[in-house]
């Protein structure tokens, strides 16, 4: 009898919904939800509930069940994992023991239906082997890693610990589980599990840390052990323990790679694998008698066995082999029935376990992706439960609401139904996903039903409908003839004509046909410009819409009966839309969107108007939005490529920026005698804001027609706003009783390549590049045209600064050279080149500013990329000031990668520092030595602009993202404003 010990208890994990602090009163997911590629919100007992699939971490289970009120999680009653079983163990009747990649949690199943049994037992320490056996009628797992130690199945206590027993091979001799335990450096020694006592003579070994396989048989009242220690090389040992006596009767040690020991006929067989470069790949051999015996089993046999089982039937034996990297598994049977060669898994397998459950030999197989199978080894036959198959798929095939349950479909092979409310697999369906792109779920006659687009560009594309719940083929449409160098970009089930109909993207263009029959429906609709990514179907009224969206950044709501438009296309994302959704929201039909631009949108379906955001909070592409309600209130539920859900409140007032679109250009200035900033918006409007509080000061200004792309204050008192916009108009801004007004300064009739400002000679000057790279410069108060530079190629970028009384103009060139674009130095009145240009790499090539540094003109550029390139491509996007009248580098910024698009140089608390737009933030960077830099990371969109303003004796930053996001923070305390 054991005594029971205390044994550590799973805590509950934190989840729920809590407010955004970047994006209040919206809200976040907490709980760990950090990877989400093709969650799906399904309906649970009247409450809608988010459903995750599987992710590379593995933690999580195959599907998370998130409740949408409260953001729990629903109990993940199957305790399948994602990633690759690390031990398996078979035994105790029927009972199949599994340990994760972890090896931090034992999870003991049913080997026959696959379901749970007992509770998860969770480990203090790092386990390397199991074992299953029955102690006083129960049955038990015993554990190794940092001792041995015994478990009691039912209630997951420790009941028995051996802390100085340590090993990894269990072995059964005359009734009694030992473990081969590591008894000195160069040895090893038997214990009996349950005592810990010593059984037996000492095994000498070269280290027995290094014995890394290990298989043993009872033999006329010996126990014979064979290992492989890698110190050994290859070396077969062979010893009766027993006896306490080494053998010479193992087998060559010529590329020995596995082993397995089985009693077969009253015999000890030896199965040893090799690689094959030396000899045949399998061998059977007699340890008793030293010599291969049946050397035609393995006839034909040329695979590559990584792993390898051997096992006794009452006539005859088994062997199962695992082929390297992702090689087939095989089952070879010698028998009265004859010889037979059955393949068990067409990927790869990482562990094997021979066993017998309820007194049949089977065999367990684990594998990546959560591959768990047994296998019959009588028949060849894998045991049907749901809780088995091979890989899992981390996303699902679609989602069902089978009588009255909500389910979704995992992929994988093969595929299979999960009871979301439950938490639990409930069917195992004779196909595999394999090859399929896309899903979508419908009803057709009163039952659900899946359609499925497999194949992509160059293969072989089909539209398959398929009832799941008979398991069966509804009917196959080929899409050769629509994909050409196309691919299937979305698909989804609506209505057309009162009948089920599916609808395929295929470039721009959407397919519809019969669910039923396979006959084509419907129209296209013609007014998609680009490739659609995204689509939806819904409905507005009685009306079947579906919605798309893609690479024209528009989202377009349809009748697929009619191709006609529902609404004029929705515009507002500044990038390519990924994600849509169609819902009600108050009682009115609603569209939402997600984009690359990382903001959601939502219109109302019936007049096109905005009806929510945008808002930005997801630091990746959005992949999915929904529409659903959360206490009582409409909200859109949208996931990312990384990082958590969150739900937007659509009762909610709009975001801070007041901007609905990327905010790309930012000032600082002053107006009406107060420090301000100015922010320019792909919206197409203008605001200025109190840079002490970060207050909106008015309405937006709104007369530009198109995204506006810089802002700049010019004059003595830095007061006199110039805006520009995609279209080439750049604005004059002047106050006509107490409004504020837009004058045309130019019109260039094509893209701006830059607005800069400069003092010359008392006067306050605007520069603006434009195309055949000219820059022209105006007096900022009268408006009248001041000098013009033409730079001889097409200036993507200009700034404008004051060398020794002369202004001094940057302008960046790109196809100049082939490596790289060009940053060249200019005497804005002669018209020449100051100095030679400086070729940059592309990582930095829209970097250029000048500034002033201690009385110093300097211009912050990226590296010098000339004379072929000779930097270290790590350094591509470092960021470099140089003094501009003796060209001395002052400070080097040491990028961690990616692109430096933006970079200024302010004043803190501490003196001057270095702000750059790096991919994870803003990085400040004093120029003080040993002083480190630090960061500013509350931006949740790709950081596109920054400026600052000196405030009561403090240095604020401006910063504006991808999204709609404005931000307003001190510089020397990292804190936003407000």
């Amino acid at each position: 009898m054991l005594p029971r010990m205390n044994s550590p208890q799973p805590s509950a994990p934190e989840s729920g919904w809590v407010e955004d602090p970047e994006a209040a009163p919206h809200l976040v997911s907490r709980g760990g939800i950090d990877h989400t590629p093709g969650a799906a919100l399904v309906t649970v007992r009247g409450r809608a509930v988010l459903a995750l699939p599987a992710s590379s971490g593995g933690d999580s289970g195959l599907v998370r069940a998130v409740d949408v009120a409260t953001g729990a999680v629903l109990p993940d009653r199957a305790l399948l994992r994602y990633e690759r079983h690390e031990v398996l163990a078979l035994g105790a009747g029927r009972l199949l023991a599994t340990l994760g990649p972890h090896r931090d949690t034992v999870v003991v199943r049913d080997a026959v239906t696959g379901s749970p049994v007992g509770v998860p037992i969770l480990q203090e320490r790092q386990t390397r082997s199991l074992a299953l056996a029955v102690v006083d009628g129960r049955p038990v797992v015993i554990t190794t890693g940092s001792g041995l130690a015994i478990w009691d199945v039912a209630t997951g206590e420790l009941i028995g610990r051996h802390e100085r027993v340590f090993g990894r091979h269990f072995v059964t001799y005359q009734g009694r589980l030992l473990l081969v335990a590591e008894a000195a450096a160069d040895s090893l020694r038997l214990h009996d599990v349950l005592t810990g006592e010593a059984v037996g003579h000492p095994l000498r070994c070269d280290f027995s840390m290094s014995v890394w396989r290990l298989a043993a048989v009872e033999h006329d009242g010996r126990l014979l052990v064979a290992f492989l220690d890698s110190h050994a090389d290859t070396k077969v040992s062979l010893w009766d323990v027993t006896a306490g006596v080494e053998l010479p009767t193992a087998p060559p040690a010529d590329d020995v790679r596995e082993l397995a020991f089985a009693m077969v006929n009253g015999r000890p067989l030896l199965l040893v694998a090799r690689s094959g470069k030396s000899g045949p790949p399998l061998t059977l051999w007699d340890p008793v008698a030293g010599h291969q015996v049946l050397p035609d089993f393995f006839a034909g046999f040329d695979g590559d066995c990584a792993l390898i089982a051997l096992g006794s039937l009452d006539d005859g034996f088994f062997v199962v082999t695992a082929g390297a990297g992702a090689g087939p598994s095989e089952l070879l049977v010698w028998s009265a029935e004859g010889r037979r060669r059955t393949t068990l898994a067409d990927g790869a397998v990482c562990r094997l376990a021979p066993g017998t459950v309820d007194g049949r030999p089977t065999i367990a197989l684990g594998g990546a992706g959560g591959s768990l199978r047994l296998v019959d080894v009588r028949t060849g036959q894998e045991f049907t439960s749901p809780y088995y198959g091979g890989p899992v798929d981390n996303g699902f095939i679609g989602t069902l609401d089978a009588a009255g349950r909500a389910v979704v479909i995992l992929g994988g092979r093969p595929m299979r139904l999960w009871d979301v409310a439950a938490g639990v697999p409930v069917a195992r369906l004779n196909r595999s996903s394999g090859g399929v792109t896309h899903s979508a779920a419908g009803e057709l006659d009163g039952r659900a039903v899946v359609a499925l687009v497999a194949g992509a560009r160059g293969t072989e594309a089909t539209l398959s409908v398929w009832d799941p719940a008979a398991d069966a083929l509804v009917c196959e449409v080929s899409l050769e003839q629509f994909i050409d160098d196309l691919r299937p970009e979305a698909v989804a089930c609506t209505e057309i004509d009162g009948r089920t109909a599916v609808a395929v993207v295929i470039g721009r263009t959407v397919h519809s046909w019969d669910a039923a029959t396979g006959e084509s429906l419907g129209r296209p609709y013609p007014g998609v410009g680009k490739s659609i990514l995204a689509m939806a179907a819904g409905r507005v009224g009685d009306r079947p819409v579906l919605a798309v969206g893609g690479k024209d950044r528009l989202v377009h709501v349809f009748d697929p009966a009619t191709g006609t438009a529902v609404v004029p296309p929705l515009a507002g994302h500044s990038d390519i839309v990924t994600a849509v959704a169609v819902g009600t929201a108050d009682g009115r039909p609603v569209v939402v969107s997600g984009s690359w631009d990382n903001t959601v949108r939502v219109w109302d379906a019936v007049t096109g108007a905005s009806a929510g955001g945008p808002w930005s909070g997801h630091g990746d592409t959005i992949r999915a939005v929904r529409v659903t309600e959360w206490n009582g209130e409409p909200v859109v539920l949208s996931h990312a490529s990384s990082g958590p859900p969150r739900m937007w409140r659509l009762r909610a007032s709009a975001g801070r920026s007041g901007h609905t679109a990327a905010v790309g250009t930012v000032a600082a200035g002053r107006w009406e005698g107060r420090p301000v900033f100015a922010s320019g918006s792909d919206d197409r409007t203008v605001r200025l804001w109190d840079a002490a509080t970060g207050r909106a000061l008015g309405p937006a200004l709104t007369e530009h027609a198109a995204a506006v792309t810089h802002v700049t204050f010019s004059g003595p008192d830095r007061d006199i706003l110039v805006t520009g916009d995609e279209s080439g108009v750049v604005l004059r801004w002047r106050s006509h009783a107490g409004v504020l007004r837009g004058e045309p300064l130019t019109s260039l009739g094509g893209r701006i390549g830059g607005i800069a400002t400069a003092e010359v000679d008392g006067r306050a000057v605007v520069g603006v590049g434009g195309p055949g790279g000219v820059l022209r410069t105006w007096d900022a108060a009268t408006g009248e045209a001041h000098a013009e530079l033409r730079a001889g190629a097409a200036v993507g970028h200009v700034d404008l600064g004051v060398l020794d009384g002369r202004p001094v103009a940057l302008t960046i060139s790109y196809g100049v050279t082939d490596e790289g674009a060009v940053l060249a130095l200019w005497d804005v009145i002669a018209g020449e080149q100051s100095g030679e240009p400086v070729t940059v790499p592309e990582e930095s090539a829209n970097l250029g500013t000048l500034a002033t540094v201690d009385g110093r003109l300097v211009v912050i550029r990226g590296i010098d990329a000339g004379d072929g390139g000779d930097y270290h491509p790590e350094e591509a996007a470092d960021v470099e000031v140089v003094d501009v009248a003796t060209r001395t580098v002052l400070r080097r910024h040491r990028q961690k990668g990616g692109w430096t698009h933006h970079a200024i140089v302010s004043r803190s608390a501490g003196g001057t520092v270095l702000l750059v737009v790096a991919e994870e933030g803003i990085v400040v960077d004093p120029f003080q030595p040993n002083v480190e830099q630090s960061e500013y990371t509350g931006h949740r969109a790709a950081v596109k602009c920054l400026a600052t303003a000196e405030v009561g004796g403090r240095t604020i930053v401006a910063s504006g993202d991808q999204g709609n996001g404005l931000h307003f923070w001190d510089l020397d305390t990292r804190e936003r404003l407000g």
